[in-house]
């Protein structure tokens, strides 16, 4: 389903429920397998200095509420409409543009913790705006439509291409939380970082051309929701 995507005998909304449940339990299941091997591989030498979270974000200043309600509502329908959205039967070549963005902010650094809630939702909303806005403009501007018909092409005849990008992108993304000590060692070692993240990636994108994007975001944040409930169980702090 991610490597040739055909929509149309891909999509079906029979057996939803008791797909998304499976889902979500494979999900979790995987994720907090590969949350141990991610572990396991920052013990390696002192890779492990090379990811450290800023003391606002395992501290007191770190405010549960807000975190909840950010993964819980807010996040799941603004990454999934960065980067489950804009894939779809016909791509949508500028609506790409949010999920890469969010993915190079994440590693230059400005989309971190220091930002706040507020920023992110600012700069959210700025760069979903722009992907739209380019969107819409693409039949009228000359040069758009032409870049448009190019990628379109692309796209459409490698349908897993933007799949795959846009699930590397939400991988990535999720290393804003840290800083980040350049290396080449901490470059390679950024995918173990996010394993997790690509392992969700790529459940909800299999939700997302099956049951379609909706069923992707309930995923998410019944998924971030098991994942708040856990950080209260065995502690904040130590769960980051």
């Amino acid at each position: 389903m991610l490597i040739r995507p055909e929509w149309h005998r891909c999509h079906s909304p029979q057996h939803k429920v008791g797909a998304l449940a499976i889902l979500l339990a494979i999900e979790l299941g995987g994720a907090v397998a590969l949350l141990m091997v991610s572990r396991a591989v920052l013990a390696i030498g002192d890779l492990r200095s090379g990811f450290t979270l800023p003391e606002s974000v395992v501290g007191a200043d770190a405010s549960l509420l807000i975190f909840a309600v950010s993964a819980i509502v807010y996040a799941p329908i603004a990454e999934e409409a960065m980067v489950r959205w804009p894939f779809a039967q016909r791509p949508r070549t500028f609506l790409l543009f949010p999920g890469i963005f969010i993915a190079v902010a994440a590693l230059s650094g400005i989309y971190g913790p220091r930002l706040g809630y507020a920023g992110r939702l600012l700069v959210d909303l700025a760069i979903v705006g722009v992907g739209v806005g380019l969107h819409l403009l693409s039949d009228r501007i000359g040069v758009l439509a032409s870049l448009d018909r190019r990628v379109d092409r692309l796209l459409l005849r490698w349908p897993a291409v933007p799949i795959w990008l846009l699930i590397a992108c939400f991988g990535v993304a999720h290393v804003a939380p840290y800083d980040i000590a350049w290396s080449g060692t901490t470059i390679l070692a950024i995918p173990f970082v996010v394993l997790p993240q690509l392992w969700f990636g790529a459940l909800a994108s299999i939700v997302r051309i099956r049951f379609g994007w909706w069923s992707a975001v309930v995923l998410h944040a019944v998924a971030n929701l098991s994942i708040v409930l856990l950080l209260l169980l065995v502690g904040f702090a130590w769960a980051l």
